[in-house]
């Protein structure tokens, strides 16, 4: 009622003609004009985000120039404001995704520990069955075996780097630089797939 709500500043020349229609208003019981000088939200230009008041004991008129002083407050202290929220708002936003973050390492932890268990007991009997302890075996089961151990050996790293992601992030990892045997890895990765090449019918050849 007291001018337009887009408006930044609202110049009140008689608070005595606010009284007479909110006869039961305490606003500016002492006071003859005032200058509201509005702070808004920084995402809705309609809602108040707080009020900056210029109080005269008698009622008076504003120059043009004291208009474009208010303006100008207004838009440098709304700008503080918008700065102040973005700033809680980004720390909020911090406060997030560092408890994202711990979530996910012990989710990472808590699911590299619960697959290494039965992982471990997977490599241990395809490698009592490589050795013989539980009797003689044909050559194709023994390089089925094989395939089943260099799988579950492959899994346990994989299972381990994850953990040393967890640890990179930490911060606490140290490499270890070593050499590499490179025709070693690509039949070990070549072994681990044939058994999906077999079943497409597809020929699978190393070429080294």
């Amino acid at each position: 009622e007291f001018g337009r709500s887009d408006d930044p500043v609202i110049l009140l020349r008689d608070v005595n003609a606010i009284r007479q229609k909110l006869p039961s208003s305490r606003l500016f019981p002492n006071v003859g004009a005032a200058a509201l000088i509005k702070l808004y939200e920084p995402t809705d230009k309609q809602q108040w985000q707080a009020v900056i008041c210029l109080t005269w004991p008698m009622p008076r008129g504003f120059t043009s120039d004291e208009e474009y002083l208010y303006r100008g407050i207004s838009q440098t202290a709304s700008a503080v404001v918008s700065s102040y929220l973005m700033h809680q708002q980004a720390l909020a936003n911090v406060e997030r995704l560092r408890e994202v973050d711990r979530l996910k390492t012990e989710f990472l932890y808590s699911m590299s520990h619960e697959l290494r268990t039965p992982l471990v007991g997977i490599i241990t009997g395809a490698d009592i069955i490589l050795h013989g302890v539980a009797g003689d075996i044909t050559p194709q089961v023994r390089d089925n075996t094989q395939v089943i151990l260099d799988s579950g050996q492959h899994l346990l790293n994989l299972i381990n780097e994850i953990l040393d992601l967890a640890k990179i992030e930490a911060g606490s990892v140290e490499l270890t630089l070593e050499e590499l045997d490179i025709q070693a890895l690509i039949s070990e990765t070549v072994e681990t797939v044939r058994p999906t090449a077999y079943e497409k019918k597809l020929a699978l050849r190393i070429q080294l």
